[in-house]
């Protein structure tokens, strides 16, 4: 397990972003054969919302959640 932290700015909205994840790694003889990684998927969408109307108050508390991520679904390469 490896816990982590990334921060970043979407270009789009300039807005800055703090995502918590989280790799759940499988080693077999010396090899990773399986990676799953969970994000924190809100904080990202939040910091690419555009503003177009009025919304929440950004002082109000967001239920966070940690979305599954499963880079053997083709969507990430890892080296051999």
């Amino acid at each position: 397990m490896v816990v982590g932290v990334a921060t970043g700015k979407i270009k789009a909205t300039n807005r800055t972003f703090k995502d918590d994840w989280v790799f759940a790694i499988t080693v077999q003889n010396g090899k990773a054969t399986k990676i799953r990684e969970y994000i924190d998927s809100q904080a990202l969408a939040r910091a690419s919302e555009i503003d177009a109307s009025p919304g929440p108050d950004p002082s109000t508390p967001i239920s966070r959640s940690l979305i599954p991520y499963n880079s053997n679904e083709g969507c990430t390469t890892w080296p051999d």
